[in-house]
């Protein structure tokens, strides 16, 4: 019999899910550890990476890890470098136009002046044209500062 009982499971963003996996292992489990910076390094990471970078520096702080340098520097230039793409993500995205919006509010321009030509020349047709114009140039203007 199927219960209509909805299966709840907690999980978390992968940045989330490796430093609790990172905070987790015991100081002699060092080469498990490397196996997880070995995981870091090959996924995308789009957040977190000064936390996970903190969380490796806190692991190794202990006398004799200097031997692990070459992993745990491999490890944070990489993770740095996925900071730097991730930025650039985030700035591309923002700066994106949104150019449905702009052609809706051009669109709704034509529309004044086609369809309705004697309210175009109106004081009350101006004050929509100027309106819409307004808020077609603010977008525009959002797009382009980010």
């Amino acid at each position: 019999m199927t219960s209509n009982v909805p299966l709840t499971i907690s999980t978390w963003p992968f940045h989330v899910a490796v430093l609790l996996a990172m905070k987790r292992f015991p100081r002699p489990s060092t080469e498990e550890f490397l196996s997880l910076l070995e995981l870091v390094k090959e996924t995308t990471i789009d957040e977190g990476h000064d936390e996970i970078i903190a969380e490796i520096d806190k692991y190794f702080d202990f006398p004799g890890s200097a031997k692990y340098a070459r992993y745990i520097r491999e490890a944070e230039e990489n993770l740095l470098a996925q900071k730097q793409v991730a930025a650039e993500k985030a700035l591309a995205k923002k700066s994106q136009i949104n150019f449905g919006k702009i052609r809706e509010e051009v669109g709704g321009m034509i529309e004044l002046l086609n369809d309705r030509p004697s309210e175009a020349g109106t004081a009350e047709g101006e004050g929509i044209l100027k309106e819409r114009l307004t808020s077609l140039h603010e977008r525009i203007a959002q797009a382009c500062n980010g």
